[in-house]
């Protein structure tokens, strides 16, 4: 729906540029079907305030990415931190925010765990996805969780329903590693890569889709198997090969979707994760590990287009998930197993045709049974109202506020956006807004060992900010924008030694000033080249350095810069992607530090026929020797190698589309 509300805006935007010529054909730039089997979207006409970016299904299938981390970083120019190669641990860094700070939403439904606030994106399988929406900074009026500081990234599963349609399809891949030589531990000797790291990784993704114009089903099964005994440099410089770091993984996933009378669709969908990981551990210890997940996840939702009237639409979502992790090490081990249940209900009128009104609300139960802390629970919610009013179609001014309650405190969040069009081909667009992120189960109650202890005293997490954009685009041309922004945060909960344990306390602040640069021409279907470039100042404040001491966020580039190239042909693309970050460091001392890296990947794609696919991703090809986290060192380069299948038939007709 918001995808033809958009449409729709610029429709209105194209006929108010060229009101003065005659000749111009809106249709030539932008179409738009009001109505048709898939329902009718009547609530929406002016064009979004924040800065939100979508990657396309098409934009995936190009970068055949092995993970949700490496789309994001490649696709959307996001910082990402990865504790090691496929399977292991990751997460992303959106202006100076990383982890526990930025939302992860599935179709819209909080993924960010109530227990660490995190969201570890390598369990949420890549075949699922259709599209990514991106929100950065604060500025999103459609959810306003806890953690959307940084920003929101929410990964839609949802297709429409098509006509008449049966198919299946087949991707199958192979990762190996550049070969080379290395040293084993206490020895001289040179050892050479094997056979054995030609097949390093195996990842199959198949399944089969049925429907017609009422009802659609989806199954499928994604699996990998993955040795990750890639090469990499000690702190010596020597090269070492990557051991006891092997994984394995499952997830099923199904959906069901449904037209219903009267322009209503219900959406039903889910799936399930196993994950069997050896963990090596850092350079500097020998503590190897085992990690075991077990995820699930359900979501029904509810979308009616048309309440009685068409000026009334409604959503009702509902979901339930389910996070058990096992942690084992040599002399012990930990398991906690989280539950979550989260309900929203939102509700869109347009009593006039220059004014639209939302309002609705949330609410989520967490259970957590954890070794480490115990049996507990917590409830959390919250109501939101935002009023959009549109002026002439040149104007959008959204006031919005939400009420979140933490302790039994009324927490307001207010925002406001405003967007302005200037001209034939820009646009201006302006929002202040305000955040916070509640404490996390772990940062409350960890049970006091010999080496932590939580704080139930914690208060949550607020602050504010505001960014200012200005958006180009001339059909045929280029389009590009431009921002700065500035987000403050006091009372940071950090984990510090007190005692000789650690413990979290409010005791900090963060600024962070930045700018986020776009260009992409749009002067041929067969090619096309893009340019990011973000800049981010950060300053963290605790009770023992202010901003005078100019300490940075740990983990947060300067400097961060990214390219892409894209070549179309009739049977096939090819795309690169080059991304260089600067200096990063490790803790608020600012002492330890990661050196800047540049990386460069090529991913190319070949159809044989209607029904073949063959592709081939060259990552890392100047095979980079890098970190994202300190003492966890990255693969160098290697190559995967591909096939898909995908057949697609109308049974109603006996044609093959």
């Amino acid at each position: 729906m918001r995808r033809n509300c958009f449409l729709i805006f610029l429709i209105f935007l194209k006929a108010l540029l060229y009101s003065g010529d005659t000749t111009a054909d809106v249709s030539d730039d932008y179409s738009i079907i009001l109505e048709d089997e898939k329902g009718l979207d009547v609530i929406g006409f002016t064009c979004e305030v924040n800065n939100k970016y979508t990657i396309s299904k098409e934009n995936i299938d190009m970068i055949n990415p092995k993970d949700l981390t490496e789309l994001l970083e490649k696709a959307a120019n996001i910082s990402i931190i990865r504790y090691g190669s496929y399977g292991s641990i990751s997460s992303i860094n959106i202006r100076g925010m990383s982890q526990n700070r930025v939302l992860i939403l599935l179709n819209g439904v909080p993924m960010n765990s109530a227990q660490t606030g995190g969201a570890d994106l390598g369990s949420i399988p890549i075949g699922i996805v259709k599209k990514v929406e991106v929100v950065k900074g604060g500025a999103d009026t459609n959810y306003s969780y806890s953690g959307a500081v940084g920003g929101v990234i929410n990964i839609i599963t949802e297709t429409d329903i098509k006509r008449d349609t049966i198919g299946f399809f087949f991707d199958a891949n192979n990762i190996f590693y550049y070969p080379n030589y290395y040293y084993k531990s206490g020895d001289s000797t040179k050892y050479f890569s094997g056979i054995r790291d030609v097949f390093d990784t195996q990842k199959v993704n198949t399944g089969f889709f049925i429907g017609n114009k009422v009802v659609s089903w989806n199954l499928s099964c994604e699996g990998a198997y993955a040795n990750n005994g890639y090469i990499y440099k000690d702190l010596k410089s020597n090269n070492k090969k990557m051991n006891n770091n092997e994984i394995w993984e499952i997830s099923p996933k199904t959906s069901l979707n449904f037209n219903l009378p009267h322009y209503m669709k219900l959406f039903i969908n889910g799936y399930y994760y196993r994950g069997d990981k050896n963990i090596p551990g850092s350079l500097t210890s020998a503590n190897l590990s085992k990690q075991i997940d077990d995820n699930c996840f359900v979501n029904i939702k509810y979308d009616a287009d048309m309440v009685g009237v068409d000026t009334i639409d409604a959503e009702l979502t509902f979901s339930y998930k389910m996070n058990n992790n096992l942690w084992k090490e040599k002399y012990s081990q930990d398991s906690h197993l989280l539950h979550s249940i989260f309900t929203s209900n939102r509700w869109n009128f347009l009593p006039l045709n220059w004014l639209k009104i939302t309002f609705g609300g949330d609410f989520q139960f967490d259970y957590l049974l954890s070794s480490s802390i115990g049996e507990k629970y917590r409830i959390n919610g919250g109501g939101f109202v935002t009023v959009e009013f549109d002026i002439k179609k040149i104007i959008s001014i959204a006031p919005s506020i939400k009420i979140v309650y933490y302790k039994d405190y009324p927490i307001p969040i207010p925002k406001i956006g405003f967007a302005a069009v200037l001209g034939k081909y820009f646009i201006f667009k302006n929002n202040f807004y305000g955040n916070y992120r509640a404490p996390t189960l772990n940062d409350l109650y960890w049970r006091e060992d010999a080496y932590a202890v939580g704080n139930q005293n914690l208060k949550y997490e607020i602050g504010v900010g505001g960014d200012a954009s200005l958006e180009f685009y001339k059909k045929g041309y280029l389009r590009a924008s431009s921002s700065v922004y500035v987000n403050w945060t006091k009372d940071l909960i950090l984990w510090h030694s007190s005692g000789g344990k650690w413990k979290p306390s409010n005791v900090g602040q963060a600024l962070v000033i930045g700018s986020e640069n776009f260009i992409e021409t749009d002067f041929s279907k067969y090619f096309s080249m893009n340019i990011a470039y973000n800049y981010a100042k950060t300053f963290c404040v605790n009770e023992v350095y202010d901003y005078a001491d100019d300490k940075r966020i740990p983990y947060t580039p300067e400097h961060s810069f990214s390219f892409g190239i894209k070549v179309n042909w009739i049977s096939g693309n090819i795309s690169m992607n080059g991304i260089y970050e600067s200096l990063k460091y490790t803790t608020i001392v600012n002492y330890s530090k990661i050196d800047p890296y540049f990386k460069l990947d090529i991913s190319i794609n070949q159809k044989l026929n209607k029904y073949l696919e063959i592709y081939s991703v060259f990552n890392n090809i100047f095979n980079t020797s890098y970190f994202l986290i300190e003492n966890y060192p990255l693969p160098g380069g290697g190559v995967t190698v591909g096939l898909k299948v995908n057949y697609e038939a109308n049974p109603s007709f006996g044609g093959k589309k």
